[in-house]
């Protein structure tokens, strides 16, 4: 992947609304992979109260993409396979789910330069945009990998970085990057890989299909495409 090329299809779909971009990733996703995309659930009957549930657990205020966002749909079901290139999008309940296990592992240390005895090993891509720590209450998990890995919201930027990015992080992420600058510019770039048929379909069983970048993990894949 040419990172121009990138860049270039990237911004080309930035000029739409997050809604037309959501709206048409979902719809590709009905066109190749319609197993996919029926595990997107309604919107949640209880959004306000979940939303004011993050907000409270985070202490932060969400970013009006991601209000956005489940307001277009619900995440994914509980059994899902992965609708984010092989990661699945978190319902709200599962927002808060992850959310509550990482406060309770920060809240479990003693002493707060446990989770920072490990910076050495971390890097930022850029550098200085995201903090070098192992997790952050203000960390906002969007995906997850089943492993306890995510992409999700920083809203505690390191001093290079920007309010709302996306990120990597969690169990196994010593390497993070800004995978985009907001929410929107995120499901710009996994639309603009849809577009262009940068992707894999697998038949896992019959009439189920699951569908990737290539063999390489999503994570390690933008980062190389990225940085």
């Amino acid at each position: 992947m040419n990172r121009e090329m990138l860049k270039a299809g990237v911004e080309k779909n930035m000029s739409k609304s997050f809604e037309d971009i959501f709206l048409e990733y979902r719809g590709w996703l009905k066109l190749k992979v319609p197993n996919l995309e029926a595990e997107l659930l309604p919107v949640d009957e209880k959004y306000d109260e979940k939303i004011e549930k993050i907000e409270s657990l985070s202490g932060v205020k969400l970013p009006k993409e991601f209000l956005e966002l489940y307001k277009l749909c619900g995440g994914e079901s509980e059994d899902g396979l992965g609708v984010i290139f092989g990661v699945k999008l978190l319902s709200l309940d599962d927002v808060i789910k992850q959310l509550e296990s990482w406060i309770s592992l920060i809240d479990a240390e003693d002493d707060p330069e446990t989770l920072e005895q490990y910076a050495t090993s971390f890097e930022s891509h850029p550098k200085g945009a995201i903090d070098l720590i192992y997790a952050k209450k203000k960390w906002i998990p969007v995906t997850n990998d089943w492993a306890g890995n995510h992409i999700g919201l920083d809203m505690a930027p390191g001093p290079e970085g920007k309010l709302g990015q996306v990120i990597n992080f969690g169990r196994d992420e010593e390497i993070k990057c800004v995978i985009g600058s907001s929410l929107k510019e995120f499901f710009a770039m996994m639309l603009f890989f849809a577009q262009e048929e940068v992707y894999q379909i697998n038949e896992e069983d019959e009439n189920v299909f699951t569908i990737v970048l290539s063999e390489t993990f999503i994570h390690d894949q933008l980062r190389s495409w990225l940085y």
